[in-house]
């Protein structure tokens, strides 16, 4: 929780980012370094959050359709210029929803992903329209769950990003990030106070939405900023002999 703090320097920082950092420094903080990494429509430079897959990899090749992210490789996520099999990571954060048909850059994604290697999603819900340069849809746990299944990934996990208290103070933390910002109302002198009312619930809002994460609280539980997602390309060679030996 202590990078609540340091997170949240500025109202201007969204709650989505935290819950998307948080994810990332969770479950990659501790993997291998010499680990094949592609981060599918990342930024190689100005990363929005504070995670940086760099710092505990050497190995990171960045894919995006933009030239002013600077990526180490150009282009779209429908037609991936790599072999099949060839990464053992592949990071897919907040890219979803700026594409027309995810599931056409989840089958390129499970092409060059190498057997057991894993694919990490984040994808916002309840969160406002962004284009980048388009936004085009927010989707449910059952749909990512169907799609990843379909096109053959497995050991799927998916995790809602915050509940209902976050999603509320999101909305009201965009409302005082605007407020606050706005030229002919930034002399105002309840600007200051503002702010720092906006941090303490901020703060709060993530901690209720902790306890509450294992409550029977369906009305809770309906509300969520986005998903986190991490699943398995199976080595079907294995799945093969195995069955192979049973019989």
């Amino acid at each position: 929780m202590n990078r609540i703090k340091t997170h949240f320097t500025s109202i201007g920082r969204t709650i989505r980012r935290y819950y998307v950092d948080e994810f990332f420094f969770n479950e990659l903080s501790n993997i291998p370094s010499k680990s094949s990494i592609l981060d599918l429509g990342g930024n190689k430079i100005k990363k929005r959050g504070q995670f940086n897959i760099e710092n505990h990899s050497d190995n990171v090749t960045y894919a995006n359709i933009s030239k002013e992210k600077q990526p180490d490789v150009q282009a779209t996520g429908e037609l991936l210029p790599f072999k099949p099999n060839i990464f053992d990571i592949v990071l897919c954060a907040e890219l979803l929803e700026h594409v027309p048909n995810p599931p056409q850059i989840l089958k390129e994604i499970h092409r060059i992903t190498k057997p057991n290697g894993k694919l990490f999603i984040t994808a916002p819900f309840m969160y406002h329209i962004h284009a980048d340069p388009y936004d085009y849809g927010r989707y449910t746990d059952t749909y990512w769950e169907t799609n990843l299944t379909e096109i053959g990934f497995s050991a799927i996990s998916i995790k809602p990003q915050g509940a209902f208290y976050s999603v509320l103070m999101e909305l009201i933390r965009s409302l005082a990030y605007r407020f606050t910002k706005r030229r002919k109302l930034s002399w105002i002198p309840l600007n200051p106070m503002i702010t720092f009312l906006t941090k303490i619930s901020i703060n709060l809002s993530i901690k209720l939405d902790l306890a509450n994460q294992n409550k029977k609280d369906n009305f809770h539980k309906k509300y969520t900023l986005g998903f986190e997602i991490i699943a398995t390309k199976p080595d079907t060679n294995n799945v093969a002999e195995s069955d192979l030996n049973l019989n």
